[in-house]
């Protein structure tokens, strides 16, 4: 089950990384956006980035099962 998702995010992560190297950018506004698909890069590094931090988060923040008692 897992690795069946694994490969269906990686399909469409394929799938919105592939056309920016095919599609022109005429009015680009900023230099970065002239870098094919870095957007979608930088985006899906900040969701990861994200996930890390709230699992180290959680690790020291979260209370025991026991704590109320």
């Amino acid at each position: 089950m897992r690795t069946t998702i694994q490969r269906i995010l990686f399909a469409l992560t394929l799938l919105s990384i592939l056309p920016g190297f095919f599609l022109e950018h005429d009015h680009a506004a900023f230099w970065w956006h002239h870098i094919p698909s870095l957007d979608v890069i930088i985006g899906g590094a900040g969701a990861v980035l994200l996930v890390i931090a709230k699992k180290v988060v959680a690790s020291f923040a979260s209370k025991k099962e026991d704590f109320y008692d």
